[in-house]
């Protein structure tokens, strides 16, 4: 599929021609821990063309050992073993990896320990590692050891509530379904193998084919895709075998409103908004659609409402309104977007990119009080309802610069950098079929089932 030579049953990813096989070489070897200097430094073996890594070193320092190929949704199975008899420390595997600032981190402990008075919890975890220092510091180091937020550096997702420990010289086979294109985060720890359309599943099979640990269904959009890896931390004689790699479909739902149905989101306050803002989002309007208003997110007082209108986009933010003069395209799928920039008192629309029109700016914006308890509602304003698609819907409590406006939106899945711009909502439309609730990185999102479906 991709020609890059080999044949697609036998392809990692078929559809990816720099990747074909299962292999971790070549590697990056990280010393999470390099101010320990009276301790080694890791040793890596790799064996069996990359597909199994032994760390041979007696450190106490955390260690990982990094792919150098990127992946976005990724299947991720291994075997982890501690040929050793004395199980103090935590083994597991990284994903997302971007640097050494940013990465997810699944890690298991086999005990209990407490050290300067915080808790390295037995059992399995999962982390954002989103620090703002690098791992020069026995800060960072410690920030991996704990199993609580440390701030500026970790972030606990999860923490099995069963706190199982692993056993020295006990096999474990784990397995990783990583979908960024979907918020969802699941962590199974269980003897066999499941693969659903989630973002992140994890299973360990035992010995005794016992079920270890289930997180049920997590959400975190934090990171989008990266390396993969595999961590160890004052751990000795552990080694990562039978490790495979398979690349899998980006997923992309669109949310499909039928004229009558509607979501019901949340208050101004909850997204930050005391201001400025941009909202985004992808539409795609039916054949001969109505030329009556169409909201498209709406504050239930109408002090600002996103819409359509005698096929025009247009904004209103108090007594203000801005309006295209183009004519929107039916059975196409079309980026829009408002910006508001409260202290320069100008309010802006662009399509595709691009100013909407010599019409598609107001300055002089009347000043306008946007109640923090107002809440907002995505396809009506109340009484006007939309008829059409909206996917990857995007607030932010700042106004974009033009320049991004005009490179990001060609962005497939609009992936902008969190760390630049401030995302207070994202629903990317993909996380749910047929079910009550679509999930926000930050805010739910209630739609009643009877009134929508999700489509591609």
């Amino acid at each position: 599929m991709d020609k890059d030579g080999v044949i697609d049953r036998l392809d990692a990813c078929p559809k990816n021609k720099f990747l074909s096989e299962s292999t971790f070489k070549p590697y990056i070897s990280l010393d999470l821990n390099p101010s320990l200097t009276t301790e080694a430094a890791p040793n890596w073996e790799l064996r069996h063309n990359g597909r199994e890594i032994r760390q041979h070193a007696t450190t106490s320092k955390p260690v990982a050992l990094i792919v150098d190929r990127y992946f976005d949704n990724v299947v991720y199975t291994g075997t982890t073993y501690a040929a050793d008899d004395s199980c103090y420390g935590y083994i597991g595997f990284i994903f997302g990896y971007q640097s050494s600032k940013r990465y997810y981190l699944v890690s298991w402990r086999h005990r209990h320990l407490n050290i300067d008075g915080e808790a390295g919890v037995r059992g399995v975890q999962l982390r954002l590692v989103n620090s703002y220092y690098l791992p020069s510091t026995t800060t960072y180091a410690k920030s991996l050891f704990y199993s609580n937020d440390v701030t500026s550096y970790t972030k606990l997702l999860w923490q099995d509530p069963n706190l199982k420990g692993w056993e020295c010289r006990v096999s474990y086979r784990w397995f990783l379904y990583h979908s960024p294109s979907i918020g969802f985060i699941n962590i199974l720890k269980h003897a066999g193998i499941f693969l659903n359309n989630y973002n992140f599943r994890v299973v360990v099979k035992g010995e005794n084919e016992s079920l270890i640990a289930d997180s049920n269904y997590l959400y975190d959009t934090a990171i989008n895709g990266g390396r993969l890896g595999v961590f160890a931390f004052n751990q000795s004689g552990v080694t990562w075998s039978n490790l495979k790699t398979e690349c899998h479909d980006r997923l992309n739902y669109a949310i499909s409103l039928n004229g009558s149905s509607y979501g019901a989101m949340s208050t101004i306050s909850s997204y930050g908004i005391q201001g400025s803002f941009t909202i985004e989002m992808w539409i795609n309007l039916p054949t001969n659609y109505t030329m009556s208003k169409q909201p498209l997110v709406c504050t239930n007082d109408s002090t600002l409402c996103v819409y359509i209108e005698n096929g025009n986009l247009r904004c209103k933010v108090g007594s203000t309104l801005v309006k295209g003069s183009t004519t929107l395209t039916a059975q196409t799928w079309t980026h829009v977007l408002a910006r508001y920039n409260a202290q320069e008192a100008v309010l802006t629309l662009y399509v595709n990119g691009v100013r909407y029109g010599k019409n598609g700016e107001v300055f002089d914006v009347t000043e306008t009080y946007l109640e923090p308890s107002a809440l907002l509602f995505l396809g009506t304003d109340k009484t006007n309802y939309f008829d059409g698609y909206i996917d990857e819907l995007r607030i932010y409590n700042v106004q974009i610069p033009d320049v991004d406006i005009d490179y990001h939106w060609q962005q497939l899945g609009l992936e902008r950098e969190y760390n630049i711009y401030t995302v207070t909502g994202h629903y990317t439309m993909d996380n749910n079929t047929e079910s009550e609730y679509l999930i926000s990185n930050s805010h739910p999102y209630q739609c009643k089932k009877q009134y929508f479906k999700c489509a591609l």
